[in-house]
């Protein structure tokens, strides 16, 4: 054999061992095989209240002093176990304890979409039966425009009243929720108050939120829009209609820890209270 045909099978096997590593290298990839930063599990966002300004925190008066809403009453031995609280965003964490309550919880002012929005409040086994409770709407000036008297049940929970009266967008209102302790001494009932502003969405986001199919999609924009009205009331069906539901009982328990209501967050969603209006 000359050295050419040495030569000639020499390279023959050399592409020979090419072609066979080729087609080794290629089947052994696995058909659905992708770059690994495309690859990646997402988790849900948790549901946070976001801190405001400073100057949202409260609302002025037609003198210019600062007014600021109270969150947080306590019961007929102002004991924190007794207290009522507006379950609205506003300043500090409140705790449910046997000791004295000797601060206050100021409460933010809240935005809402909605012509008659309903309002929350956690309601502790109170020391009478058959209470009722009053909630009492005003207008910028702290006119009266409204009442409703509210029959409570003798069980602790959170308890929910749409307003019987039709806001106008562009305005605030004050609310005052009390509880009828003591009818002969109105100023020592518990009492919780806050402000309200009715709002409007700009086009482009009320063509985002018509968009919005998702529940928890509609909660976080409803979040992100301020509308803490809304965001409670959905998260709120969501829960009382899948009350096993692990995953919404989180999401109900970060909302209200973001705004330092963890100590109420486990309570029962209580089923009662219609009010008539005065």
């Amino acid at each position: 054999m000359n050295r050419y045909q040495r030569a000639f099978k020499q390279t023959f096997r050399l592409l020979a061992l090419a072609s066979i590593y080729t087609c080794v290298s290629v089947h052994s990839l696995p058909a659905t095989a992708q770059p690994i930063n495309q690859i990646s599990t997402s988790t849900p966002e948790r549901l946070y209240w976001p801190s405001l300004p400073a100057n949202q925190n409260g609302t002025f008066s037609s003198d210019g002093r600062p007014r600021q809403g109270q969150r947080t009453a306590g019961g007929s031995r102002d004991s924190c176990l007794e207290q009522i609280i507006a379950i609205v965003p506003g300043k500090g964490d409140i705790q449910l304890a046997p000791e004295d309550c000797a601060t206050e919880s100021v409460a933010f002012v809240t935005q809402t979409l909605e012509d008659f929005p309903t309002l929350w409040f956690y309601l502790p086994q109170l020391s009478q039966s058959n209470l009722s409770a009053e909630l009492v709407l005003l207008d910028e000036r702290r006119q009266f425009l409204h009442k409703q008297v509210i029959p409570l049940t003798d069980f602790a929970g959170i308890a929910s009243f749409r307003l019987n009266y039709a806001l106008e967008p562009g305005k605030q209102y004050q609310w005052i929720f009390s509880v009828a302790i003591n009818p002969e001494s109105p100023s020592e009932n518990p009492t919780v108050q806050g402000f309200i502003e009715r709002t409007e969405l700009k086009a482009t986001r009320t063509s985002q939120q018509e968009s919005v199919t998702a529940s928890r999609d509609l909660v976080l924009f409803q979040i992100e829009n301020q509308l803490w009205h809304e965001a409670l009331a959905t998260l709120a069906q969501l829960r009382h209609q899948n009350p096993e539901d692990t995953d919404i009982a989180a999401d109900w328990g970060d909302l209200l820890g973001s705004i330092g209501l963890s100590a109420i967050a486990d309570v029962p969603l209580l089923d009662c209270c219609t009010a008539s209006a005065e």
